[in-house]
């Protein structure tokens, strides 16, 4: 990875109103501390990456006071989401492309990566490998996408150069196949890269079931929180 320089951007919800499709299960206390408590564990994630030189680093983007605080635990940048009353998909690319710039025109990478906060069972060692298979086509144009477990969102979107889809996202419902279209439109052809630990995103109360064993011995090597 040393021959290309990423950074690695990360929109996280406003605490309070995160993971709302578990509301039948959880209390919004127990939901916002959820959230928390992942966000800490992808960012943990993210700073050894850091340290280990995989990665130049990282920015979270949020309109959340509690999640700037984080990200300063952590090492990384906290950029102050521009409010939007539009619907949670549109804010969520609005927020990816005003990080996606300011990002951009603040470290000049070579690469960016898009990554969600609600991955519990993300180690640095997945992105890792992500990073050098993207490393395996140096020079390149590339877009590698890592779907969810069930093929339809997008967990992480790796983009060299940063501004190869013009900062336009397409973060929602059936994002992997928007995805994959819009970037064949633009005349490229995406690198679909599945990791089962980067593909398991937590928004089902079915979901849940899945963090119920001792989280400690999912995470190999891990030196970040359990959940």
């Amino acid at each position: 990875m040393e021959d290309q320089k990423v950074w690695v951007i990360v929109p996280v919800k406003a605490l309070v109103e995160a993971k709302s499709r578990l509301s039948p299960v959880l209390t919004t206390a127990q939901r916002r501390n959820l959230a928390f408590q992942m966000a800490g564990h992808t960012l943990c994630v993210l700073q050894t990456l850091q340290k280990k030189g995989l990665i130049a680093g990282f920015v979270t983007v949020s309109r959340d006071p509690v999640v700037r605080t984080l990200t300063q635990k952590y090492g990384g940048v906290f950029l102050p989401e521009k409010i939007s009353g539009t619907s949670p998909d549109v804010a969520l690319n609005a927020a990816l492309t005003q990080a996606a710039r300011w990002t951009t025109a603040t470290y000049s990478p070579d690469a960016l990566l898009i990554l969600h906060s609600d991955l519990p069972f993300l180690r640095w060692e997945d992105l890792a490998n992500l990073l050098r298979h993207a490393q395996a086509q140096p020079g390149q144009e590339i877009a590698l996408l890592s779907p969810d477990r069930h093929g339809r969102g997008t967990n992480s979107l790796f983009l060299r150069p940063p501004a190869l889809l013009n900062f336009e996202f397409l973060f929602g419902e059936n994002s992997f196949k928007k995805y994959q279209d819009f970037i064949k439109g633009a005349g490229l052809e995406p690198t679909l890269y599945p990791l089962p630990n980067l593909g398991f995103d937590l928004d089902y109360p079915e979901d849940l079931a899945a963090i119920s064993r001792p989280f400690s011995s999912l995470l190999l090597n891990s030196d970040c929180p359990a959940i």
